[in-house]
């Protein structure tokens, strides 16, 4: 089994980038179910045998995030404000880091653990990141280039348990599954902005109509 995890696991760390043996400190719900699910998957692999592989994943986006729902990431809200000619929201003073993974990247980290469990049938907790650290306004100036759209932005106080910076360090996965992320932030935002929309004709263009 894959367990699809998250870097919210880790909660607030004071080294970067950030190791799998980092003290694990979830200040979310969100991250204390990803941590009792890791929990669980580490009791079936010791008590009963079943090959496990936690992939700590960071920010996925790509072609199909909607955002208007409650759990998309700041991407998918940034090109629909460009896209719609809105102000770009950023808390605090954007200088927070995030380590963004392209949702190809992402399909290939799993692909990877699969092929690792069925020669292994081992045990392991991996980041799933590119590794690379972007603040918010950094990304804000990339997708404005890519997009060719510009937009102003509108600062918001920052969140009071906000994580001033999220990136992991991919050297383990490297190691051990022999994957690293390839698509960079400006080519994984032209592809999920040149995307079709989710729900619109050419999304499907078998079914010839939206749905």
């Amino acid at each position: 089994m894959v367990l699809a995890s998250s870097a919210a696991v880790y909660g607030r760390q004071r080294d970067e980038p950030v190791r799998e043996d980092a003290l694990l400190e979830p200040r979310t719900p969100y991250g204390l179910e990803k941590l009792t699910a890791e929990s669980a998957a580490r009791a079936a692999h010791h008590a009963e045998g079943l090959p496990v592989l936690c992939l700590r994943f960071f920010n996925i986006y790509g072609p199909g995030q909607i955002a208007s729902r409650p759990l998309s990431g700041v991407i998918a809200k940034y090109l629909s404000a460009l896209a719609a000619g809105h102000p770009l929201e950023v808390e605090g003073d954007g200088q927070q880091k995030r380590d963004f993974l392209f949702v190809d990247d992402a399909v290939a980290f799993l692909r990877a653990a699969m092929a690792w469990l069925r020669a292994t049938g081992g045990y392991a907790e991996l980041n799933a990141c590119t590794g690379q650290p972007v603040t918010i306004l950094d990304l804000v100036g990339i997708a404005m280039r890519v997009t060719q759209r510009r937009s102003e932005r509108s600062h918001t106080p920052p969140r009071a348990d906000g994580i001033r910076w999220s990136y992991g360090n991919p050297d383990a996965a490297r190691s051990l599954l022999g994957v690293s992320a390839r698509v960079s932030l400006a080519d994984g935002l032209r592809l999920t902005w040149l995307a079709p929309t989710p729900g619109s004709v050419e999304a499907d263009p078998a079914q010839g109509q939206n749905h």
